[in-house]
């Protein structure tokens, strides 16, 4: 499809799908201020890349006198940005919000066979009137830039909070008592089709994403905004409740990038694939006392997990100590994944060498690494200690226990192999 016939495509649905409600007021006498605004609530679905998984939203503002449409948005951000990836290793991550033609926005989205709907809001003229003040007044130099927060402070939660306030508080008063999910369950959701990804995202999570979340902290998901506005009610003249959201359409369906509705539990699945590396890396090292390429492999699988699971401890201990990535504070997974591997990785080395004090050395921080991942799992009895992670755990508690034990029965029965 060209990319004209995909404009007015896009035009097309945007203008059957936003009516104007003006003509209520026709004989009425001079229209007041935002009688010609209709505001509107655009809600984008996922999106392939990592940072299009928690979907994207935007206010569109209609004015019938000038014909204009407008989309306000908070989600932009830049690779090219100065000291981009630096920032975001700290925790300061800059974002901004801007505006484009509505129309060519939905077209963009559509072009990118993203799923795309829109809400009108159930708005007095004064109140969209100051809706659009206020988005301009932020549309400026000097208030367009904040510090980007995945959970509290994103796209969508600016647009709720842009509405809350419009409405007085009513969206908060709604949406805060009602206890939905958490912040860890939404992380998985959405992001279980990339593994690695998936695995990489549960290890730097910690125990402050498994609190429940209420409907209105879920509102950080543009997805979830648009489904709990539908239960908001707004207060007109004589006490009479309406509900916000006047209408709505979907002006383009796509299942190109589907999300399961809750999380998939993978523990089963994680717990089997664990146990069978562990049982093969403690294999071939008992099989290392006697074969010289067992012996070689060990070594080497050895070395590359303890390498990995070092690597992790190192970002762990930096995001914790280093960053202002609240989410990955007091993370239990540093009990599988910390410095201590990293030290085991440069050590085991001397663990098949002539040496007995260095074969000491790495048999001692071995027995260490899998005494601290097994202590990762007894803390658990405690109360301060609930991080949902056992999907870690079941991958690297038998390698760290499985590399310890083959060590030990490696330099048992061979003590001054070379």
């Amino acid at each position: 499809m060209s990319g004209w016939l995909v404009r007015l495509l896009a035009l097309a649905l945007v203008a059957c799908g936003l009516p104007s409600r003006l003509h209520a007021q026709r004989d009425m006498g001079p229209a007041a201020p935002g009688s010609a605004l209709t505001v509107y609530l655009l809600t984008i679905g996922t999106g392939q890349q990592i940072w299009e998984r928690f979907g994207h939203n935007a206010i569109i503002i209609r004015d019938a006198t000038t014909g204009s449409s407008v989309a306000w948005d908070w989600g932009r951000f830049s690779f090219e940005q100065a000291h981009f990836f630096w920032n975001f290793a700290r925790g300061t991550m800059w974002y901004s919000m801007g505006s484009n033609n509505a129309d060519a926005v939905v077209a963009w989205y559509a072009k990118a066979n993203r799923e795309i709907s829109v809400q009108e809001l159930n708005l007095t003229p004064p109140q969209r009137a100051a809706l659009l003040d206020s988005l301009r007044v932020n549309d400026t130099d000097d208030r367009r830039n904040y510090h980007y927060d995945y959970y509290l402070d994103n796209c969508s939660t600016r647009i709720r909070d842009a509405l809350d306030q419009i409405i007085g508080g009513r969206i908060r008063r709604r949406l805060e008592p009602r206890l939905t999910t958490t912040y860890r369950n939404e992380t998985k959701r959405l992001n279980e089709h990339n593994v690695g990804f998936y695995l990489g995202l549960i290890l730097l999570l910690g125990p402050a994403t498994d609190r429940p979340i209420s409907a209105y902290q879920e509102s950080f998901l543009p997805g979830a905004l648009s489904k709990y506005l539908r239960d908001v009610t707004v207060s007109r003249p004589g006490g009479e409740d309406q509900p916000f959201i006047l209408s709505e359409q979907t002006l383009r369906s796509s299942n190109a990038y589907p999300v399961p509705p809750t999380p998939t539990d993978r523990r089963a699945g994680l717990i089997l694939v664990g146990s069978l590396m562990g049982v093969g890396v403690l294999a071939l090292g008992l099989a290392a006392r006697t074969r010289r390429w067992a012996r070689r492999f060990f070594q080497a699988i050895a070395t590359a997990w303890m390498l990995l699971a070092g690597a992790a401890g190192v970002v762990l201990t930096w995001l914790w100590a280093a960053s202002t990535h609240a989410v990955a504070y007091n993370n239990e997974n540093l009990f599988q994944a910390n410095l201590l591997a990293l030290a085991l990785a440069f050590l085991l080395r001397g663990a098949f060498s002539a040496q007995p004090s260095r074969q000491r050395r790495a048999l001692l921080l071995a027995y260490a690494v899998a005494a601290v991942s097994v202590l990762g799992v007894l803390v658990k009895a405690f109360p301060p200690f609930h991080q949902a992670n056992a999907e870690i755990i079941a991958l690297a508690l038998p390698l760290n226990v499985a590399v310890a034990t083959g060590l030990w029965a490696f330099t048992r029965s061979a003590p001054n192999r070379t």
